[in-house]
């Protein structure tokens, strides 16, 4: 009888820590994001007015540690901070520069099942029609709680 109480006990106790982790890691996953978005609208904000005083000479001097990449009216990529912009294919399609260049600005998460992480990507439209892209890798909400399983353990 004892042992049944205990188990009972066991298994409520261990289903509420269960469901409490991944409430909170769920809702810091939800303010990370949104912290992220505004960072890195923040620093968008500083590149468009560089590029809008200094053109393309602003970009070859910038140090940032998120990609930045430029791309022109049709999607052409114009300038990667990480890639050979000849060499990358067009990015009309892509939703986050189609927004902006729509709206004025765009964002969108990308998930790598691979890598189990996430890209987030914010576009901000210049005056000429170009579109400015900052992207920022972030571990994936499965893979936050895939890191607190042990410490549940």
């Amino acid at each position: 009888m004892t042992g049944k109480i205990f188990r009972s006990c066991f298994l409520v106790g261990l289903a509420v820590m269960i469901l409490c982790t991944g409430l909170f890691v769920a809702v810091m996953a939800s303010q990370y994001e949104e912290e992220v978005y505004q960072q890195l609208q923040e620093e968008l904000a500083y590149v468009k007015h560089g590029m809008e005083e200094s053109g393309q000479a602003y970009l070859t001097g910038l140090r940032t540690t998120q990609r930045l990449t430029w791309v022109d009216t049709d999607g052409t990529v114009l300038y990667d901070d990480e890639a050979d912009a000849g060499a990358l294919p067009n990015h009309a399609d892509r939703p986050e520069i189609r927004q902006a260049m729509d709206t004025g600005e765009g964002e969108i998460v990308r998930t790598s099942d691979t890598f189990n992480m996430n890209t987030f990507y914010y576009a901000l439209r210049l005056d000429d029609g170009t579109v400015l892209r900052l992207a920022v890798d972030a571990r994936s909400i499965s893979s936050g709680f895939l890191a607190a399983v042990p410490v549940l353990l």
